[in-house]
């Protein structure tokens, strides 16, 4: 429930004068504010980090991590927040693999409508990256286009680069299912692709799986050539 707090205090002895009924009522402060204080279809959007907000009272959140900073709505039927921009899209879709995938994963069409799995060597069959850990039969959000988060790695048996170098070509070729290694522009002419987008820095969020999760400019599902 709301609450509001006046302006000014007065007391048994105090003299009411113009001014001071002005600063009871311009000073007050309101606080502890609620949808469900409010007549009408009143939404609010929320910002913080890193917990998410109750969706039943706040459905848009701007997720402020300094590291990543997007705008989030949260899509009711499949319980989960999706991105909406400005930087990066997101789509719902459900996890047909029997395991729990990372975040970051390089994802392919699953077995039937609004599904994904991951597969070797995945190439233009790739539809976008999930963006959070998903369990099996659980849905996760797919950026298919945007700045996101992708898995990296250097091939099929080795885990974890040392260094992420911002700048490289990314792709699929000879890595580990649903991950990625880079390619510099220089080395990639004349190559026949597919690059699926730009590592944009070294950092990585964590490791899962075995893997560095760094960001990525994710170009889409079908880009092809030798550089960009």
């Amino acid at each position: 429930m709301a609450t509001l707090s006046k302006g000014t205090t007065y007391s048994i002895t105090s003299t009411v004068t113009s001014q001071s009924l002005h600063d009871l009522i311009e000073a007050a402060v309101l606080g502890s504010l609620l949808p469900t204080d409010i007549s009408g279809a009143v939404k609010f959007l929320v910002t913080q980090f890193p917990t998410a907000p109750d969706p039943s009272l706040y459905p848009f959140w701007y997720d402020s991590n300094p590291v990543d900073p997007i705008f989030r709505v949260f899509a009711a039927p499949w319980n989960i927040w999706i991105a909406a921009g400005p930087h990066r899209f997101e789509m719902p879709l459900q996890n047909t693999t029997a395991t729990m995938l990372a975040k970051g994963c390089m994802v392919i069409a699953g077995s039937g409508a609004s599904q994904f799995g991951i597969g070797t060597n995945p190439s233009l069959n790739m539809i976008g990256f999930l963006q959070d850990t998903c369990a099996s039969g659980a849905w996760g959000p797919i950026a298919n286009c945007g700045v996101g988060w992708g898995l990296y790695c250097t091939n099929a048996s080795t885990a974890l680069n040392v260094l992420i170098t911002p700048g490289l070509l990314l792709h699929g070729r000879g890595v580990r299912a649903g991950a990625l290694q880079g390619q510099s522009p220089a080395s990639a002419a004349g190559a026949s692709g597919p690059y699926f987008g730009l590592c944009l820095d070294n950092a990585r969020s964590g490791t899962t799986l075995g893997l560095g999760c760094a960001r990525i400019q994710i170009w889409g599902p079908c880009h092809k050539g030798g550089g960009w």
